[in-house]
């Protein structure tokens, strides 16, 4: 069994998808709103916000959040209005009243309640990066507000892609067509991936570099095909993951480890197991990922680089975050092996 946060797809399945049809999908989404495939999620970010007036330049969002994110409303002459976030569902603690609008995080998977904004005069924005399949009390996030960003990769193995949801029609018959990263694929699929993993092994945590920002530019055809296929079986993915989480909860250890925890109704994506470490042991936290990393256990740290300073909850959190492999294939032994693996770490 393997323990990995990266999903690895496979070359046969590049191959029907290149030489396949692409199937309808979306459902609900295309009712509520308009959708718009982009090359990444930050460029279709970045095209929603150079076509999106508003009545404050301030846009408020929470300091513990992918630091692509404030980079974008920057590039756009735009103010990030940083807001501390809670230890318990990692969410956006306040909104200021003043901002023309909001950025609301669907935080790793964990839904955001957007009633919680209440009378907010701006536009409310959705990021649902981490959010496909997580529902709350029964509905699926991400048409709450006037825009929204999914990914194409994050949850599936594919190489590329974002989507923008829009309540209002927008124009992109003038982008140009993002090339498929086939490199990247194939070197992400099974077969080369578990020779990889025996180098991936012996390497250190990743830097967290932030991505240079391109021209907006739409997904490849082979991206969105990818997707479209992969997509009727994401919501079963995300029930079977749900389903494993209970093993997770039992194994939580409270002189360690604190799960996050969402609002009354919520169903995550668990596109991760997300839990954080006692403050006292925060400090080990990189620690226990090289340890798990040399293991053969590849997890992550998910947003250790986040523009946090100043905010001390999502201090602690870009600190103390481990995002933990899940997958619905699991067995209440794998879960029992990865944490006994896990435990031995401290």
């Amino acid at each position: 069994m393997s323990f990995d946060v990266v999903q690895f797809g496979s070359v046969l399945r590049l191959i029907e998808a290149a030489l396949g049809r692409t199937p309808k999908w979306g459902g609900s989404l295309n009712n509520k709103g308009h959708l718009y495939d982009f090359a990444w999620i930050r460029e279709g970010m970045d095209f929603w916000w150079q076509n999106t007036e508003l009545k404050s330049r301030k846009v408020a969002l929470p300091a513990f959040i992918c630091p692509i994110v404030p980079r974008v409303l920057e590039k756009n002459g735009l103010e990030p209005v940083f807001g501390d976030v809670s230890l318990d569902d990692f969410h956006l603690n306040k909104v200021p009243s003043n901002a023309g609008a909001v950025i609301v995080n669907h935080t790793l998977g964990m839904p955001f309640d957007v009633k919680k904004i209440g009378e907010f005069k701006g536009l409310i924005v959705e990021d649902v990066a981490h959010g496909w399949g997580a529902k709350l009390n029964g509905k699926w996030i991400g048409t709450d507000g006037d825009a929204a960003f999914f990914s194409f990769y994050k949850q599936v193995a594919n190489g590329h892609g974002g989507l923008l949801w829009s309540r209002n029609e927008m124009d992109t018959s003038e982008l140009r067509q993002a090339k498929f990263p086939w490199l990247k694929s194939l070197v992400f699929s099974r077969g080369v991936g578990a020779a990889l993993n025996l180098w991936r092994r012996q390497t250190g945590l990743a830097g967290g570099e932030i991505p240079e920002l391109n021209e907006p530019r739409r997904c490849s055809k082979m991206g969105n095909k990818l997707f479209a296929r992969s997509f009727s079986t994401l919501e079963e993915e995300v029930e079977g993951r749900q389903k494993v989480t209970k093993w997770y909860l039992e194994k939580m250890d409270e002189k360690f480890v604190i799960p996050q925890q969402g609002p009354k109704g919520a169903e995550p994506s668990y596109f991760r197991f997300n839990l954080r470490l006692k403050p006292e042991l925060a400090s080990k936290r990189d620690e226990v990922l090289l340890k798990l990393r040399r293991k053969g256990v590849f997890a992550d740290r998910l947003w250790s680089n986040a523009p946090a300073k100043g905010f001390p909850n999502a201090e602690l959190l870009a600190k103390s975050v481990i995002n933990l492999p899940i997958k619905s294939t699991y067995s209440k032994k794998d879960v029992d092996k990865l944490f006994n693996i896990f435990y031995e770490c401290f």
